[in-house]
């Protein structure tokens, strides 16, 4: 024990202190990152208090392109509000709740999740209970038939939206950001696929889903029948789920066969929708996502900037050197290239003599001969080490004195390129986030 103790105490351990900076460096960016996420944190939070008092506050996604939201929670309980005369404003900003589901609200300072749980809040705090006019049985009508729609039939549009059609139809919808759509989309099927099986829809066969989702929308059209809303002529809130539930139906679903059988055998229900609009949303068309591709206009910029950068080298290779490049020059320390050497009338003579000769008969001296005057610069004061093209040696992982990869030693370059690359980076950085984010 002595001896293997004698031995551990003189293994010392050598850190290498570029990886202690570096893992340092990454550790001063996490907290960075960290206490910037807690500043954001308090300045919306700041933000989000100081809305009036008994105005609601509601967090949801972007608006769609046909419809204000495409799902079918937040456009319920925004429908609500409406119904009920709620004051309350948007934030589109933090859509999902710390829970992880949309939509949220923050309400007085405090707030509220689940958009069913919400909506019973608001109705006892604000006495906007529309259902009272309903008897018992009435009102367990209405409830089957909005956990029909909304815990049945959601997960057969699920599969169908982000499964079946692999979210293909989202870039329809709804304007996705460029790195957005390539990453998100595909994460997002993962997820939703897991979930319907999780829950037990995912388990059937696509065939048997699309059966019985169809199922359930014929039942709930047999039951609207021709009454203007779900529970006679006045809306209640189960008017506002089952509008949230069936405009994704009519207005986010194409080529769906539930977006064809509300376009043909149950076409009540699409005029179910309609009327909600009409009645309770007077500015739909106001509340839709602008018709602009932020993904597009991105890739627009990048091209005419590609564009403007090809035209100015071209005018710069053609006038040769520019005072604009003289500028760049100075800035970054770069010294002007030496004139093309003039070849003498001996130097023509002797490139002559060598060009008479076999080239497999060339001697050493005669290939500097060539190498010295038939090239465009000159001599750089021998050519050991040096390539034929006058160039050094490239260094290989075989050389003893090789530089360790995080080591700097060695590297010429002029401050003003750290500046401007640093500027760059972070320019970088935050076009990446603004395109992520939005």
């Amino acid at each position: 024990m002595d001896t293997a103790f004698s031995r551990c105490s003189k293994i010392a351990f050598k850190p290498n202190k570029n990886i202690l900076i570096f893992v340092g460096g990454i550790g001063s960016l996490y907290v960075a990152y960290k206490t910037y996420s807690y500043y954001v944190e308090s300045q919306r939070r700041k933000k989000w208090n100081a809305v009036s008092k008994n105005v609601v506050l509601l967090h949801q996604p972007i608006r769609g392109k046909f419809t204000p939201s495409i799902s079918p929670f937040p456009l319920k309980l925004e429908t609500y509000l409406r119904l009920s005369n709620i004051p309350y404003e948007n934030d589109f900003e933090v859509p999902m709740s710390p829970t992880g589901k949309t939509p949220w609200i923050t309400l007085n300072g405090e707030d509220f999740y689940d958009s069913q749980l919400i909506l019973e809040m608001l109705a006892k705090k604000f006495h906007k209970d529309f259902s009272t006019h309903l008897s018992q049985e009435e009102c367990a009508v209405a409830r089957a038939l909005q956990i029909m729609m909304e815990e049945h039939f959601y997960w057969a549009a699920v599969l169908w939206r982000w499964v079946y059609t692999g979210g293909r139809s989202i870039p329809d919808i709804v304007e996705a950001k460029l790195l957005l759509g390539l990453f998100a989309i595909p994460m997002v099927s993962k997820m939703m696929k897991r979930a319907a099986y999780g829950q037990g829809m995912g388990r059937h066969t696509k065939a048997e889903v699309v059966e019985m989702g169809l199922k359930d929308l014929r039942s709930l059209s047999s039951f609207l029948g021709v009454k203007p809303y779900f529970m006679g002529d006045k809306a209640t809130e189960v008017d506002c789920a089952m509008f949230g539930m069936l405009a994704q139906v009519v207005w986010n679903s194409p080529q769906s066969p539930f977006e064809e059988l509300v376009n043909g055998e149950c076409i009540n229900l699409k005029e179910f929708c309609l009327r909600m609009k009409e009645t309770f949303w007077p500015d739909w068309d106001r509340c839709l996502q602008r018709a602009v591709n932020s993904s597009i206009t991105v890739l627009a910029l990048l091209c005419a900037v590609s564009d403007a950068f090809t035209l100015g080298m071209r005018a710069t290779s053609q006038a040769r050197v520019t005072p604009q490049m003289n500028f760049v020059d100075d800035l970054f320390g770069k010294k002007s290239a030496p004139a093309a050497p003039t070849p003498s009338a001996n130097d023509n003579a002797a490139l002559n003599a060598v060009m008479t000769k076999p080239m497999d008969e060339w001697s050493k001296d005669d290939k500097k001969t060539v190498t010295r005057i038939a090239s465009n610069w000159g001599d750089r004061g021998g050519t050991e080490g040096y390539t034929f093209f006058n160039g050094p040696t490239p260094k290989t992982g075989e050389q003893a004195d090789l530089q360790d990869f995080f080591a700097f030693a060695d590297v010429d370059a002029p401050p003003q390129l750290a500046v401007f690359g640093g500027i760059f980076g972070v320019a970088l950085v935050a076009v990446v986030a603004t395109l992520i984010t939005g």
